[in-house]
C-alpha cells in the first residue's frame, strides 16, 4: 500500500454513488414503511391502553361513590344513636332532679345540678380545646 506524507495508509477508493443510489433508496423506503407500520401498531396499543385506563377509572369512581354513600349512611346512623343516647341521659337526669325535688330532697337536687354544671363545663371546654387543635392541625397541613 502506498503511504502518504503523514505515513498513514491511504483511504480506499470511493465506490460509484450511482450504483448504490437505487439500492439505498429502496432500503430507505423499506425502513420507512416498517417504521410507519410500527407506529400504527403503537397507536393502536396506546388507544387500547387509554380505553382500558378510562374503563378502570370509571369503575373505580363508581365504587368510590358507593363507598362514600355507605359511609354517609353509617355516619348518619352514628349521629342519630348519639343524639338518642344524650337525649335519654338528659331525660333521666331531669327525672332524677324532679324526683329529688318532689321528695323534698333539695340538697340532693342541688348537688346533682352542681355536678352537672361542673361536668358539662369540663366537657364543653375539652370539646372546644380539641376543635381548636384539630383546626390548627388542618391549617398546618394545608400550608
Amino acid at each position: 500500500m502506498p503511504k502518504n506524507r503523514n505515513n498513514l495508509p491511504s483511504a480506499p477508493a470511493p465506490q460509484p454513488i450511482e450504483e448504490n443510489k437505487d439500492e439505498l433508496f429502496k432500503i430507505f423506503l423499506d425502513n420507512q414503511s416498517k417504521e410507519l407500520s410500527l407506529r400504527s401498531e403503537e397507536l393502536v396499543l396506546k388507544k387500547q391502553e387509554d380505553s382500558n385506563t378510562f374503563e378502570y377509572s370509571k369503575q373505580a369512581l363508581d365504587k368510590k361513590v358507593d363507598d362514600r354513600k355507605d359511609q354517609r349512611t353509617h355516619e348518619k346512623s352514628l349521629r342519630k344513636m348519639t343524639l338518642f343516647f344524650a337525649g335519654g341521659v338528659i331525660v333521666l337526669l331531669v327525672a332524677l332532679v324532679a324526683f329529688a325535688l318532689h321528695s323534698n330532697k333539695d340538697d340532693i337536687a342541688e348537688e346533682i345540678i352542681k355536678a352537672l354544671v361542673y361536668v358539662s363545663g369540663g366537657a364543653f371546654g375539652g370539646y372546644g380545646y380539641a376543635a381548636t387543635k384539630k383546626n390548627k392541625s388542618k391549617a398546618d397541613k394545608n400550608q
